[in-house]
Formats: structure tokens, sequence, C-alpha cells
């Protein structure tokens, strides 16, 4: 199938690249020109790179015609409104700019990352305006499938948007403490990010997957607490926790979260906060009959550097 895909170059985007092709898909990736260097090389010839903006569709238009389904990725998890960038743009607008691609050109199928949590009255504007988002896709024609993961994890890729090589970076940059915000009890359901693609790819020949809205999430229950021992044992360097005041951190987060150098936002502590754990997990591994993986053997086999201090 050809399958076209925004945010195709991210953590979730490249690891379900990789899943499409592994299935004998024909991925065609619209790219900004400054990300096409974040595709590996190994995978270009493989691929279609369109160069393009998601709110220009005159900048795709002709290639979208010749796919048979979209899978949207583009996303953010913190706002930068000096710099343009908003929920409401990257989530919002641009959702609506492919959704009225997809039904100008008759490009049916689609499928949709959205968030766990995502909800009409949520205090977190992420949430909400993931959950504007998802209201775009089910008041058009389309045969949409949406997917609300909750905190993602191992994979191939590196970098901020890995949670568990994020815990590692901050192991081995602090030298003999850890900071953790609150008590650290706030829990997660991890999903493995490889579980995560393989439900997007097998989603587009399942037909009950239409108009359906899937949990993303595994059984096993992980405070921040937990993670980040089972991240310190794996890379043996265990560490006193200090516990921030969580009441500190909102107005720190308040006044500096806008801002790239602090390392959260008001939103990303709200969410915390609420917590990302459901109940509805067992129909995304039923339907698209997915082994999940163990969220302690995803960090057992991560790579990490335990040479030095």
């Amino acid at each position: 199938m050809n399958v076209f895909v925004t945010g195709g170059t991210g953590y979730v985007g490249g690891e379900i690249v990789r899943a499409l092709l592994s299935e004998g898909h024909a991925p065609t990736l619209l790219v900004r020109s400054s990300s096409i260097p974040k595709i590996p090389a190994s995978l270009r010839s493989r691929l279609e790179i369109v160069p393009g903006e998601i709110k220009q569709p005159e900048t795709y238009d002709r290639q979208l015609r010749r796919c048979e389904a979209i899978i949207h990725l583009v996303g953010i998890i913190r706002e930068y409104p000096q710099k343009g960038i908003t929920f409401q743009d990257i989530h919002v607008e641009a959702t609506r700019s492919i959704v009225t691609a997809a039904e100008r050109t008759d490009v049916r199928r689609f499928l949709h990352m959205s968030a766990l949590g995502a909800r009409r009255d949520a205090i977190a504007g992420y949430h909400r305006s993931k959950y504007e988002a998802e209201q775009i896709l089910r008041n058009s024609s389309l045969d949409w499938t949406i997917f609300r993961p909750s905190l993602i994890v191992g994979g191939e890729g590196g970098g901020h948007d890995n949670f568990v090589t994020t815990l590692r970076d901050l192991l081995t940059m602090m030298p003999f403490f850890v900071p953790v915000m609150g008590s650290g009890n706030y829990r997660f359901q991890p999903v493995a990010v490889d579980n995560l693609a393989m439900g997007f790819v097998r989603a587009l020949a399942e037909p009950k997957s239409i108009l359906q809205i899937y949990d993303v999430a595994w059984s096993e229950v992980y405070s921040f607490n937990d993670m980040l021992d089972m991240v310190a044992e794996k890379a043996k360097r265990k560490k006193v926790k200090i516990h921030q005041p969580m009441w500190l951190m909102k107005i720190l987060a308040r006044c500096f979260g806008r801002y790239a150098f602090f390392p959260v936002s008001f939103d990303q502590i709200i969410m915390m906060e609420e917590e990302s754990v459901t109940d509805l997990w067992r129909q995304f591994f039923g339907d698209f009959n997915i082994t999940p993986s163990s969220i302690r053997d995803i960090v057992g086999e991560a790579k990490f550097n335990v040479n030095k201090e």
C-alpha cells in the first residue's frame, strides 16, 4: 500500500516508517527541507521524500493523490510561543489541513496519533489540543482510526523523545544526586514504540479498526520512581533522589517554561500529576494480534555507557 506519512522523521515516526517497509508498504514522507538529513541514509532510497509544509497542501497535493492511506504523526509535547510553536498550530491547524487535503484527494483511510488523556475539559493545553484535533477527524468523511498512547519507550531512536535515554542522560549529568519533581509516585503505563508502530501498520489492513479510538498502553503500571530506579540499576548509576516541591516547580514553570533552557513546562507538570493510565488497553493488543513487549526487558536491552561516572 502507498502510505503518506507526516511526522515520519520523529522518534515514533521513524519506527513506523521501518515497520511499513518491513511489511512491504511504500511510504511517502512529507518532510520539511531542514529535516531531510534526519532520515537515515540507509532508508532514503526506499522512500519517496516530499519536501513540503503540511499547512501548504500545494506542496504535496500531487504525491498525496497517489496514496491510499495517511498516517498523521505531527505533534509537539511543549510549546514555544515566542517562536510561533504552539499546540493550536501544530496539533489543530495542521490536522485540519491534512484532513481537508485527504477529503479533497479522496484518500479515505486516515490513522492519527493522539495522546492518552485527550479530552475537552483537560487542564493541560496539550490534551485539549489533541482532543480538538480528534474532533476534526471524527467530524470528517474519512475512515479514521485514532491511537492514544501512554508513555512510549524503547526503539532505535535516541535523544529527548526516548524516555529511557532521557533518564539515562539525567543520571549521567548529575554527579551525586538526581532531582525528582514532587513525590515521583505519579504513574505511567509505558508502551513499547515497536508495539505502537506495528499497531499503526496492521490497522491499515484491519477493517474493524475503522472509526475506533485505541488507548495504547500495557498492563504494567510504573511510577516515575520505578522507571528511574530501573534505568539507574541498568546504567549502574544509582543515586540519591532529591525531591523538588511540586508547588515550587509549578511557579518556576509558569515563569520559565516557555524557554528551552528550562527542563519542563507547566503543561508537562500538570500531565504528570494527572498520570497516564488506562483500563482500556486490551483492545489494542487484541485487535492487532500484538504480543506486548516487557518494559523491564526494554530497559534491560538499552545501551548505556557504564565505564565512567
